[in-house]
């Protein structure tokens, strides 16, 4: 008799981020208020790091202003932050290497964005339709 064996993925909420559990830590698939000013990603959820942003994460959260990312995040999924209209401050920590596509398309009131040492993979469109954007600051390590 063949057996199929099919893993369900789950999001867990712990009150303010959905997330889903991973082998190496946490990732953030979700957060509960869309229309938060100051999106702070913390270090660890349950005790377990938080390891990457998922896709569409934080997708429409308009009023987001602010974003602040933990030393812990390895990845920023595609249109992580995508359509986030009043972003205009993203502070990406050394050991995240990989920035999916769309990652901040839409967010029209980003003026700067320094991508830092570390960071291997950018996707070509990170910045689709960020209007105000004037100053992208690329580093040596990208090799994609």
């Amino acid at each position: 008799m063949n057996e199929k064996v099919i893993f369900l993925q789950y999001h867990i909420f712990d009150g303010q981020y959905r997330y889903k559990n991973g082998r190496n830590g946490v990732q953030i698939v979700g957060v509960e208020d869309l229309k938060t000013t100051a999106i702070e990603i913390p270090n660890e959820i349950d005790g377990r790091p938080v390891v990457s942003i998922g896709n569409e994460a934080f997708y429409l959260c308009f009023d987001a202003g602010r974003v602040s990312i933990p030393p812990t995040v390895t990845k920023i999924g595609k249109d992580a932050f995508a359509c986030c209209h009043s972003l205009e401050t993203v502070d990406i920590p050394v050991n995240v290497q990989v920035i999916d596509d769309g990652a901040f398309r839409g967010s029209k009131n980003l003026r700067r964005m320094i991508l830092p040492d570390g960071v291997t993979e950018a996707a070509e469109d990170l910045f689709n339709d960020c209007r105000q954007l004037v100053s992208v600051t690329l580093p040596d390590s990208i090799q994609k």
